[in-house]
């Protein structure tokens, strides 16, 4: 039976403003879990990517837009899902940015890759118009 349960929730609005509460409620969660302190600040890293990915990446809002970040938390893993209720990214690009895009790496393939490499199961789910949602599941060593 699990014992170690943690729940908690945040809706915020979608701003690159709101970034520091998104940082200050991941931590004040992933304090209480059972992973160590050097699995915490990794997934704090992912966590700030994703942050600072889904309040910049979408076309600006009319003020309604919100992000939810949900921890489910028992002795085993560690779930956090991420909801924008931004389901529309703005993917116009002109010639001389896709030239440039062309032409390096996207730094967003090595946030994706590193997001990766933290993590134990990653799952984004894109439907235009209708959902935009991360889950990222971290597994507890010795969770039972």
């Amino acid at each position: 039976m699990l014992k170690h349960t943690i729940r908690e929730e945040i809706v915020v609005e979608r701003s690159p403003d709101v970034r520091d509460d998104l940082r200050k409620f991941a931590r004040s969660v992933l304090e209480r879990t059972k992973l160590t302190e050097y699995e915490r600040g990794l997934l704090l890293l992912a966590l700030d990517e994703v942050f600072c990915a889904f309040t910049e990446a979408g076309k600006t809002g009319n003020g309604e837009e919100k992000v939810s970040v949900a921890f489910d938390v028992n002795d085993v893993r560690v779930r956090i899902t991420i909801d924008d209720s931004q389901t529309r990214f703005e993917n116009d690009i002109d010639e001389e940015q896709f030239r440039d895009l062309s032409e390096n790496p996207s730094r967003r393939e090595i946030d994706v890759q590193f997001i990766a490499s933290v993590v134990d199961e990653m799952v984004y789910k894109f439907q235009k118009g209708i959902e935009n949602r991360l889950v990222l599941v971290k597994f507890i060593e010795g969770g039972s």
